[in-house]
C-alpha cells in the first residue's frame, strides 16, 4: 500500500497551480509546419487526450501573467514500466 503524502491532496475550483494533475485534458495539436503559415492560412489541427501536470508556475497563473498553461503528459508507474521494458 503507498504511502499517503500530506502535500497531495484533491482540490476543487478552478484556479491552476503548478503539479496539477489533469485527467482526460484535451490537446489542441498543430502541424510542425505552423511557423512558415501565413495569418490567412486555414490550417489542420486535430485533438488528443491526455492526462497532464500543470508545468506553469503557480505565481504566473495567479498574477495572470500568462494566457496559456505549459502541460506536459503524465502516465502512471505500472504503465510507465510496460512501455519502457528493458
Amino acid at each position: 500500500m503507498p504511502e499517503p503524502f500530506s502535500w497531495y491532496c484533491v482540490v476543487e475550483g478552478d484556479q491552476l497551480q503548478q503539479g496539477d494533475l489533469i485527467s482526460g485534458c484535451k490537446i489542441l495539436v498543430t502541424p510542425r509546419d505552423l511557423a512558415f503559415a501565413s495569418e490567412e492560412t486555414v490550417l489542420p489541427a486535430e485533438t488528443v487526450t491526455y492526462d497532464v501536470i500543470v508545468l506553469t508556475q503557480s505565481c504566473d497563473l495567479v498574477q495572470k501573467k500568462t494566457d496559456y498553461a505549459i502541460v506536459c503528459p503524465h502516465w502512471n508507474l505500472v504503465d510507465a514500466k510496460k512501455t519502457t521494458q528493458l
